[in-house]
């Protein structure tokens, strides 16, 4: 179940850095702007995906130390949805502060989602196959860097609009949410069975 959440929560980062720039250009063209300019303002929004993205490894660790797993699935899965349903409706209303609002809090929540998985590696199956366990962890990236731009630009191209492929991306992030409330450390699974 761990190994399913990362691809959903990981399939918006590939998706959104893939096509963020054009995503932008569209609620930049919509208010008039010229396309230099659109293209110039678009480029610095997609730079702030990277810059959060690093924030966001630090955040998550921080999140895991202090709260545990259950918070740090919590608030990646959660901030996932907020960045879809800021993009979402930036899309609507042609806002371009509200499609940097949620560039930014994807790239925070991505970022999470990497650390995320060297910490799922080494706390739910220990030291030992830390090697395997945490290459096995990344094996999901293969299907989140396929799934995510491939149905970002497929919605888009077929709609003529990001907005439908951030409100999939959006019913994607609810299933990672209810997935986070799911999953259970195998040590918190052997301690009730030990308690049975």
């Amino acid at each position: 179940m761990a190994f399913l959440w990362l691809i959903l929560v990981s399939s918006g980062g590939p998706g959104l850095i893939s096509q963020a720039v054009p995503a932008a250009e569209e609620v930049l063209s919509a208010t008039g702007m010229d396309a230099a300019a659109s293209a110039m303002m678009a480029t610095a929004a997609m730079g702030g995906i990277s810059l959060c993205n690093g924030f966001g490894r630090l955040m998550c660790g921080l999140v895991w130390d202090k709260f545990g797993y259950r918070i740090s699935f919590l608030w990646v899965s959660v901030g996932f949805a907020l960045s879809m349903l800021l993009c979402g409706v930036a899309i609507m209303l042609s806002s371009f502060p509200l499609i940097v609002a949620g560039f930014m809090l994807l790239g925070l929540v991505y970022g999470g989602n990497m650390a995320t998985m060297a910490v799922v590696s080494s706390s739910f199956f220990g030291p030992k196959f830390f090697g395997i366990n945490y290459a096995v962890a990344t094996l999901q990236m293969i299907a989140s860097a396929s799934a995510g731009p491939l149905v970002l630009a497929t919605l888009q191209t077929s709609t003529g609009s990001y907005g439908p492929a951030f409100w999939a991306f959006l019913a994607v992030a609810a299933a990672a949410l209810v997935l986070a409330f799911v999953i259970k450390s195998p040590q918190d699974t052997e301690k009730h069975a030990s308690q049975s």
